[in-house]
């Protein structure tokens, strides 16, 4: 028998649309999720791989993974039962437990999927996102209008180019004090600078 193990990404909940997705790295044995490794704020997946930043366990996360795999589960396991029991009473029984147990799993890919603007800010302060991205959520979720935004965009631009300014100050203030100090022991010490 092939055993087949390994880790893989399950739970994908909490959809902060353009920005970044919640989703728990479990080990698996057959694909099927087991144990929780850790729970990250997925930006982009390439391949087997993806870019993110980690986030403490989503119990929420972990939830809809083994509840989506018991879904999953049920179903096939329902479809062969259709099979087993072809021509019987029972087909009929099997038949509804797989509709139903389809549609459960149909609604647990929905269920959760998309983040709260509550939600979504928490997983922004918690991964360091960019005020830019802050405003990307608030205009996702209605809390500012496109001009609200492109306002608060430009406010945040003028602010860090002042900061930027100050910080060139200071260097450029540093670098004077050197040379005068420079000049004071030149000074002292009689050399001609």
């Amino acid at each position: 028998m092939v055993i087949i193990w390994g880790s893989g990404m399950y739970g994908k909940v909490d959809e902060v649309p353009g920005i970044c997705h919640v989703a728990t790295r479990f080990g698996h044995l057959w694909y099927l999720p087991l144990i929780p490794m850790g729970t990250y704020a997925v930006f982009d997946e390439e391949g087997d791989g993806f870019r993110g930043a980690s986030l403490p366990l989503s119990g929420k996360s972990i939830l809809m993974a083994w509840v989506r795999t018991a879904m999953f589960l049920a179903f096939a396991i329902s479809a062969i039962f259709i099979f087993v029991t072809w021509g019987t009473v029972g087909m009929a029984v099997a038949g509804a437990f797989t509709a139903v147990t389809l549609g459960a799993f149909i609604a647990s890919l929905r269920l959760g999927r998309s983040a709260s603007y509550s939600r979504a800010k928490e997983i922004a302060a918690s991964v360091g996102l960019p005020d830019e991205a802050t405003i990307i959520i608030d205009v996702f979720y209605g809390r500012l209008d496109p001009d609200e935004a492109e306002e608060a965009l430009s406010e945040l631009a003028e602010e860090r180019e002042a900061e930027e300014e100050e910080e060139r100050d200071r260097r450029r203030e540093k670098a004077a004090r050197r040379r005068e100090r420079r000049m004071v022991r030149a000074d002292e010490s009689g050399v001609t600078v």
